[in-house]
């Protein structure tokens, strides 16, 4: 366990993704959520275009994408 623990603790930014995705769900359940859609409605373009600059410039930081 402690062993566990360890390699947990040495990897840190494996670490905040995985919290991230424990706190926030998948990057697919956090793109739908900042769409804000209901599943059978299709995304407006306006909606889609700033989601996904929102997750390049994460990308480009080195940050996860996280739903307000």
């Amino acid at each position: 366990m402690a062993d566990s623990l360890h390699l947990f603790q040495a990897f840190g930014d494996e670490r905040a993704a995985l919290e991230t995705i424990l706190a926030q769900g998948t990057l697919a359940r956090r793109l739908r959520r900042a769409l804000a859609l209901p599943s059978e409605r299709p995304p407006v373009r306006d909606a889609l275009s700033e989601v996904y600059r929102s997750l390049a410039d994460c990308l480009r930081t080195g940050r996860p994408f996280r739903v307000r």
